[in-house]
């Protein structure tokens, strides 16, 4: 069996490789960066290529997640699209429109067991346009991240409702996709005490220099703008989170939503940690590789290992 795996978030890419390496060594596992099929032209070449499963999460820009399992079942393709997803939507249209769901935080114990059942499962087609359209605007509607990823591409405050005009309009904006395409859009995005606002500048700064761009609140809002509405826009666009831990933020709700929300959706987490006991760090942030910035080496070491990894992905985005 031969399954390809759209992946975003490395530490889930990391742990999803080592099940195949121990479990699924009969497999094969592509893992292919998200940023390689950001387009419509890339999800009608992945379909048409000769896959047996394609695993991808709802949050892949653009709604092409959706796109991809409406055009499964549109040309009757063999290659069975599943969700392998923590993104929180409407769990009926999920079931109907994709051929399977796999939650990464709850379903990799018996990741072996749900594949195959889903492989051996003949797909329920679904042959009128009007029904694969309900099911679309149910998940759209229903999914957090969707809208979020709607409102910042198209500079729209608010939106109660989205139709099929609106699933379209993004799509076809994925057309002409680019890394930077939306000045807005910030590769990391930093989740800091208030009381360590210099520290985190800091890291800003170093970043910056080297080319990688920063979202910090302070910074980034202006006068008059929602601040919270600023805030979950700027975290679900980033590339990355970094949370710096200190005798601050601990202390900080505000930090701790934002750590939560990142994990939710699936973003890269980097715990910076400084002055604070490891073995007393809560969950989400204790399941992630901290990094010490004690020293100022250490600071170098993290901007260093930041920059090298996105360099690459973007590299390969350009390349495609």
């Amino acid at each position: 069996m031969r399954i390809g795996y759209i992946w975003y978030e490395e530490s889930e890419k990391e742990l999803l490789e080592n099940i195949f390496h121990s479990e699924c060594i009969e497999w094969t596992l592509d893992s292919i960066h998200e940023q390689s099929i950001c387009t419509l032209n890339g999800v009608f070449n992945l379909l048409k290529s000769d896959y047996d499963l394609i695993l991808v999460h709802l949050s892949l820009r653009f709604c092409l997640a959706l796109k991809m399992a409406e055009l499964a079942h549109q040309g009757n393709i063999k290659t069975k699209v599943i969700l392998f997803s923590r993104t929180i939507s409407d769990d009926s249209a999920i079931e109907k429109l994709f051929d399977g769901h796999i939650r990464p935080d709850r379903d990799l114990l018996n990741f072996k067991k749900i594949i195959i059942n889903i492989f051996e499962t003949e797909r329920k087609q679904i042959p009128y346009q009007s029904d694969l359209e309900k099911y679309i605007l149910q998940i759209f509607n229903s999914s957090d991240t969707l809208k979020s990823g709607y409102l910042e591409k198209f500079k729209i405050r608010h939106k109660r409702i989205y139709s099929i005009e609106d699933y379209n309009r993004s799509i076809k904006a994925s057309n002409k996709p680019s890394w930077g395409e939306n000045s807005s859009s910030q590769d990391i995005f930093i989740s800091y005490s208030s009381l360590d606002t210099e520290i985190a500048t800091e890291i800003a700064t170093m970043l910056n220099k080297n080319g990688i761009s920063t979202f910090m609140a302070e910074h980034k809002i202006t006068g008059g703008e929602d601040w919270e509405e600023s805030i979950r826009l700027a975290l679900v666009n980033a590339r990355e989170i970094i949370i710096f831990i200190t005798p601050n933020s601990v202390k900080s709700n505000w930090v701790m939503i934002e750590a939560g929300a990142a994990w939710s959706i699936g973003k890269r987490i980097t715990p910076c940690v400084a002055y604070v006991d490891m073995n007393s760090l809560p969950q989400p942030i204790s399941s992630h590789q901290c990094k010490q910035i004690n020293t100022t080496k250490n600071k170098g070491i993290l901007v260093e290992e930041i920059v090298e990894r996105l360099s690459k992905i973007k590299t390969n985005a350009n390349n495609v």
